[in-house]
């Protein structure tokens, strides 16, 4: 909780982000956190702030990806060059590739 209250601007965003990263982790699919999607736009700041952290757990980083992905576009656009450099690494590929194929063709898995 304490990285996202260093990358979020607001505390609003802060509790969705948190949300968001609560209910993806545990999920093998989309299906928890397919119920949040654009409505978490706000988290989009504090979701990449959290993939940018060094060495942070893989968990982490496939569940903010997903919940990127979730969102979509418009709002988690900016976050596509993000994806595309978290899909280089073997263990979030999959999360970071699927969220990139849903901002860019905006169509839900």
């Amino acid at each position: 909780m304490k990285r996202f209250r260093e990358a979020g601007p607001s505390s609003n965003d802060v509790s969705i982000a948190f949300k968001v990263t609560v209910n993806v982790a545990p999920c093998p699919g989309p299906s928890l956190c397919a119920a949040i999607g654009p409505q978490a736009a706000p988290a989009v700041n504090a979701l990449m702030a959290a993939c940018s952290v060094k060495d942070e757990q893989i968990h982490v980083l496939r569940a903010c990806a997903a919940a990127l992905g979730e969102i979509g576009k418009p709002a988690a656009t900016p976050a596509l060059p993000l994806l595309k450099e978290l899909a280089k690494m073997p263990r979030v590929r999959w999360a970071a590739e699927k969220a990139i194929k849903n901002i860019e063709g905006g169509a839900k898995p």
